[in-house]
């Protein structure tokens, strides 16, 4: 009976364990998602997170799908020192991710392009040998008659075949661009050139200031922009006819968004992921936007010490302690002469 007792007290013992380990793994990886009601319209629920290329960043982003129907866009929203507290734990990770409904055309633009620009081609046999999803993302979210806004197609014994049209493309991305303008202007969003505060506080200035009609048009091709390669989205902003001197994007963001694309390809390259570990690759790309703003907070920092390098001891501010210390030093006998020999 002693033994009995002891060896299930031993396995009461092994089994808590396990728990307390499970529950810390848990913890570790908890996140805090909104997520929109559409996804969960049924009793499946089945949600997965998955990777495909994002032509605006120009490379592999997180997507969630539900039972290979429906796809949202995954957005972060980051800044640094949050911590969550979550019943009475605290989440160190205190990111926001959402979900966000978007137009499955604009992801498969870029193979469209790369593949069905001087033949048609059904969607079922276009792969990428350097990417294996672009065939699940054509044959499994993007809708075929969302297709014909940007490439022709010829139906050949019941297969749709399909090549790329730049023209419609365009004329397609000058419609969305329409669409947002009248978003903007029916939520009141104002697009002036002082458009950071008067969206805060409406003034008597900004509501008799006169509307321009290129600043809407700017901001809207700039937010369709950011799902364009960065080739693509300057042919957009020619074909809308916005000035070269108010462009939507500086000189100096244009050069931010190529450094960006440069360091994600080095990236790309040095990272090697193994395909049997399917959980450490979906953490990796979950935190892999920390990356940034790592460098970030590197580039600041080495510029402060930069900073204090250069100035000297005699450039540096003194505090009024030190002041009042000096004023009342004056006047002062060191304490070795004291000890000097004094002359006869």
């Amino acid at each position: 009976m002693n033994e009995t007792r002891v060896t299930r007290s031993k396995k009461i013992e092994e089994d808590d364990g396990k728990l307390q380990s499970k529950r810390l793994g848990v913890n570790v990886l908890k996140k805090v998602f909104f997520i929109s009601e559409k996804i969960f319209n049924d009793s499946t629920q089945n949600l997965v997170l998955e990777r495909f290329f994002h032509p605006g960043k120009d490379k592999a982003t997180l997507f969630i799908t539900r039972d290979d129907k429906d796809i949202m866009e995954l957005l972060q929203f980051a800044e640094p020192r949050r911590s969550w507290f979550i019943n009475d734990e605290v989440c160190s990770d205190g990111r926001i991710y959402i979900t966000a409904e978007i137009d499955v055309t604009f992801f498969a633009l870029p193979h469209l392009r790369k593949h069905c620009t001087n033949k048609a081609m059904a969607l079922d046999s276009i792969h990428d040998d350097e990417d294996e999803t672009v065939a699940r993302l054509l044959t499994c979210f993007v809708q075929p008659e969302l297709l014909r806004c940007v490439t022709d197609v010829k139906v050949v014994n019941d297969v749709c075949y399909y090549k790329y049209n730049h023209e419609k493309t365009l004329a397609w991305l000058s419609i969305k661009v329409k669409n947002v303008i009248e978003a903007l202007k029916k939520q009141g969003i104002y697009c002036g050139s002082s458009a950071v505060s008067q969206n805060y506080a409406r003034s008597e200035k900004a509501t008799d200031e006169i509307i321009n009609e290129m600043d809407y048009i700017q901001s809207a091709c700039d937010y369709v922009g950011t799902y364009l390669s960065l080739d693509f989205y300057e042919e957009l902003v020619q074909h809308m006819q916005i000035p070269s001197k108010n462009p939507v994007l500086t000189e100096k963001s244009m050069q931010k968004r190529k450094s960006m694309e440069n360091l994600s390809s080095s990236n790309s390259k040095k990272r090697k992921l193994v395909k049997g570990s399917s959980n450490n690759s979906t953490n990796l790309d979950i935190f892999e936007d920390n990356r940034q703003m790592l460098t970030d907070s590197q580039s600041r920092d080495d510029k402060r010490e930069t900073v204090k390098e250069k100035l000297s001891s005699k450039e540096r501010i003194l505090s009024t302690k030190e002041k009042q210390f000096a004023k009342g030093a004056k006047g002062s006998k060191s304490i070795a002469s004291f000890f000097s020999k004094k002359s006869t």
